[in-house]
């Protein structure tokens, strides 16, 4: 127990910091609000993502309201249960509290975790499910019984439907399995058929809608990679993709590395014959999880790598480090000087957190945790639109005014050009201009084919006919650091 508040405190302090800065949601915070308009087996505006995270917010929003508790509770439940599962899979195999203890909190030594999960919701939920994979499958090797398998089998399907490149984790996992003599028998155990009907059960219904969506899910994954392009394969563009596939994972591994170099010294042998296995076991899964990523990476030459896909790959390495001595046999001067670093750490990231948010407040310099949403929201009321459809140009615009007008309904024009249809009624179309003030070729384009405007509202803020509204035109500019709106109306 006192373990699990231990873990608790970081992620819990994010939390306090996120319901006290309210204003603003995260990109994608703003688009589970767009998506949790429904409960679907699939989304086709976002078919690149699968959607357990969507639905695991639906349930939050439907037990605690559409607020800003149930939208950052449910990623600090899933970053306290990562680091209980790294605990209770150290304490499983150096058997030693302590050290186990340390292993879970040097996620946070970590930046691309210890920051970049802050704003995440499916990457979250699939790096919590790496750890609960891996803990099932140690369970498997050393408990066995028939109850391990289907919890195996239950997180692998979880897995897949919380993040696709978890099929990759998954798959270089099995592999390292089994080329490793102590894990080989258990996952060529019969049972482990039981397992994979558990998870096929839990995919299959996803799969047949992914199916039918196959074409907007490469075309969305294609343009997340920047492979929209059609530029031809070339090693020039290969060498550009390995390089930026091939930095932010040294990066992610250096800071835990040489903190446990500085404080333990170089690794020498195991812990002990299960630590010897485990430490195996994740060198070979590093090395066919490195081998397929390269393969596609050559293969597909994507121009772009986001930091934050490498999480689930490397959430293990903390508790690597501690599987060798000295750092799996230290000296208890040297647990106290690990844990002081550890300490430190993480104060100074907490402090940068209030650092962040003030400066957001205080030199204008707005973030999206703390732009004004409320404000416009309460002109769109003031001009008389409340409960009608919100048009909006992109997620993060559309998501934080459902979140602020909870009685409208959202629809972005990535929705739109995935079929989706725009209900009849009052009808609010807005688009961020601190850019560009004139409307976005995609929005210019619906309005084309859905209605027209004049242009006779010339002053500020949204003016609009409280019976006769049909479409209302409202554009976001910075401001002296607030939004202001600009509108027109048609009634």
């Amino acid at each position: 127990m006192r373990a699990t508040l231990l873990l608790s405190v970081y992620p819990v302090f994010h939390l306090l910091v996120r319901l006290a800065v309210s204003e603003g949601l995260e990109y994608d915070e703003a688009e589970q609000l767009v998506l949790t308009q429904s409960l679907a087996l699939g989304y086709p505006s976002v078919a690149a993502q699968p959607p357990l995270y969507t639905w695991l917010q639906y349930a939050f929003f439907a037990v605690f309201g559409m607020n800003m508790f149930s939208l950052a509770a449910l990623r600090t439940i899933l970053q306290i249960v990562t680091q209980v599962t790294l605990f209770r899979s150290g304490v499983m195999i150096l058997g030693d509290r302590t050290l186990a203890l340390l292993a879970a909190l040097s996620l946070w030594v970590i930046p691309q975790y210890s920051v970049e999960s802050m704003r995440k919701t499916h990457t979250v939920l699939a790096t919590c499910l790496a750890a609960l994979l891996l803990y099932a499958l140690l369970r498997v090797w050393m408990v066995g019984g028939v109850a391990s398998y289907l919890w195996l089998g239950a997180i692998l399907g979880l897995g897949i439907l919380a993040k696709y490149n978890f099929l990759i984790y998954a798959g270089a996992l099995a592999l390292a399995a089994l080329s490793t003599a102590p894990f080989r028998g258990r996952v060529l155990d019969p049972r482990m058929g039981l397992a994979l009907v558990v998870a096929a059960v839990l995919v299959v219904p996803h799969l047949v809608w992914l199916l039918d969506h196959l074409a907007s899910a490469t075309t969305q994954i294609g343009t997340r990679m920047d492979m929209g392009t059609a530029r031809p394969w070339s090693l020039k563009r290969v060498r550009h993709s390995l390089y930026s596939f091939g930095k932010d994972p040294f990066v992610y591994v250096l800071p835990p590395v040489a903190l446990h170099l500085g404080v333990f010294g170089r690794p020498r042998e195991a812990l002990s014959e299960a630590a010897a296995a485990l430490a195996r076991l994740l060198q070979r899964f590093w090395l066919f999880a490195l081998g397929i990523l390269v393969v596609a990476v050559v293969i597909i030459a994507m121009a772009r790598f986001r930091e934050h896909w490498m999480q689930p790959f490397l959430v293990m390495l903390p508790l690597y480090l501690f599987l060798r001595r000295p750092s799996a046999s230290p000296s208890p001067r040297r647990v106290v000087i690990f844990a002081a670093v550890l300490a430190t750490v993480i104060l100074l990231l907490m402090g940068w957190r209030f650092v962040e948010v003030w400066e957001g407040h205080h030199f204008r310099a707005l973030s999206r945790l703390n732009t004004p949403y409320p404000d416009l929201a309460r002109q769109i009321t003031e001009a008389g639109f409340r409960d009608g459809v919100i048009v909006a140009d992109h997620n993060l615009l559309g998501g934080n005014l459902r979140f602020a007008l909870q009685d409208a309904a959202v629809v972005t024009t990535s929705m739109a050009e995935a079929g989706a249809v725009v209900p009849p009624g009052p009808c609010l179309i807005v688009w961020d201009a601190r850019r560009d003030r004139n409307i976005p070729d995609r929005l210019a384009a619906w309005v084309a084919t859905s209605g027209q405007a004049d242009s006779r509202a010339r002053r500020p803020g949204v003016r609009t006919q409280r019976d006769h509204v049909q479409r209302v035109f409202a554009r976001l500019s910075q401001r002296g650091g607030g939004l202001r709106s600009k509108g027109a109306q048609r009634g």
